[in-house]
């Protein structure tokens, strides 16, 4: 009795793992590319069973496979996926490192070592952490190590005034700002090289000011603003500006502004939603509450505000 029933139970389970699908079946592969300041180069192959599955993550690649150049093996290059167009995924450049035994090579006994960490906002608007790291051939005294990082810190603030975020990032893989700081340093100590250890693009910054950084567009708009002895209301002030990105998606200060006008979206879950890859006012329109919950800080109540706020408008 007991071997007939589990015979039964057997062929139950069987017939139950047919009728299972095969999730690895239903899955695709996909490219991924580098941006478009790296030639759009295939850096690899993502598996997934879903497109916006693949959003959000960050492949990771050496110079050496971007470039074949042996020498640059040490540079590490992190993107993230942002959008998903057919099988090709594309990404954008979040930051660098260097690997840390090369790190370990630069540093010896009786040698100085600065670091110096300096975060500041582009002329595109992007907010960027840049990390040198500057050796000198010999101890210096800490007056002058205090010199040398101030420096170094005034110049990256100068950069960022001056150069996008495409610019910074060409200049940092390339070597050209180690050797632009290592000169400008020389007047304090000629230290031996200066190595760009690590660099982080944080977000995007809107030209609001930082105590309405989460609030909605009708909370900025109906503000009082100060200007002279005078106060004047908000709505007669400019609008908050939306810098275009380096991506330059032509609907972006479109979808940017729709979302802006939604309570309880502020100019940091705008961009949060805008960049996890809804990237057109027709993708936005079509998104549901999941794919809403892809970005970053959006709960579920938030998302589904915001999918009855768009339905709402479309209808209206």
């Amino acid at each position: 009795m007991a071997q007939e029933k589990a015979q039964q139970a057997k062929q139950v389970s069987r017939a139950e793992a047919r009728r299972t699908k095969d999730k690895w079946k239903s899955k695709k592969w996909f490219n991924i590319y580098a941006p478009t300041m790296f030639s759009s180069a295939l850096i690899g192959e993502g598996l997934a069973e879903d497109p916006n599955m693949l959003m959000g993550r960050v492949p990771e690649v050496t110079m050496q496979e971007l470039t074949g150049d042996f020498a640059q093996m040490h540079v590490k290059l992190r993107f993230r996926i942002n959008e998903i167009r057919g099988q090709d995924a594309h990404t954008v450049f979040i930051g660098h490192d260097l690997t840390s035994d090369y790190v370990r090579r630069q540093t010896r006994r009786k040698h100085s070592k600065m670091d110096v960490v300096q975060d500041f906002v582009t002329k595109d608007g992007w907010h960027i952490v840049i990390k040198p790291l500057a050796i000198s051939d010999l101890r210096i005294k800490s007056s002058q190590q205090t010199a040398v990082r101030n420096l170094i810190q005034q110049a990256l603030l100068e950069v960022g005034k001056k150069h996008t975020l495409v610019e910074i990032a060409k200049m940092i893989v390339s070597g050209e700002m180690s050797k632009d700081l290592g000169q400008i340093v020389k007047e304090i100590y000629p230290v031996k090289r200066i190595e760009i250890r690590r660099s982080e693009v944080i977000a995007r910054r809107f030209e609001v000011p930082e105590e309405f950084a989460d609030k909605t567009a009708q909370a900025v708009t109906s503000a009082v603003v100060t200007s002279g002895p005078a106060a004047v209301s908000a709505p007669s002030a400019p609008a908050p500006v939306l810098h275009a990105s380096p991506a330059e998606f032509p609907e972006k200060e479109a979808v940017l502004q729709k979302l802006l006008t939604i309570p309880g979206i502020g100019p940091s879950k705008a961009f949060s939603i805008f960049d996890s890859g809804i990237h057109t006012v027709r993708d936005l329109d079509g998104a549901d509450v999941a794919r809403l919950m892809q970005a970053d800080g959006i709960t579920e109540a938030l998302a589904s505000k915001v999918v009855e706020a768009l339905r709402k408008g479309a209808t209206a």
